[in-house]
């Protein structure tokens, strides 16, 4: 538990400015993954993407003809990338 409370202090901290929410902190290395695992994985729940992460919520099938299913696939791909984001900020380099 000592360990998770890190992720509050240290590993992802938040910041909420004109829309756009910064993950700053301690970035992924090889000592820290199992709470790095668990902030990120914390962190996806709230923005509502860890389903995309664990591909519980599937790609949705385009239908061309009507306009409520192209705009579902693209708020989908929008979301997909937003993950992708996320994830990609917070990977240290090393």
């Amino acid at each position: 538990m000592q360990g998770n409370l890190r992720c509050w202090e240290k590993v992802l901290h938040f910041v909420m400015a004109e829309s756009v929410t910064l993950i700053t902190g301690e970035k992924l290395d090889k000592s820290n993954y199992s709470v790095w695992k668990f902030c990120m994985k914390t962190f996806l729940l709230g923005q509502g993407l860890w389903e995309l992460v664990t591909r519980e919520e599937e790609e949705p099938i385009v239908d061309t003809t009507t306009q409520a299913s192209i705009l579902a696939h693209k708020e989908w791909k929008k979301r997909s990338f937003q993950a992708i984001h996320y994830i990609a900020l917070i990977i240290g380099g090393s």
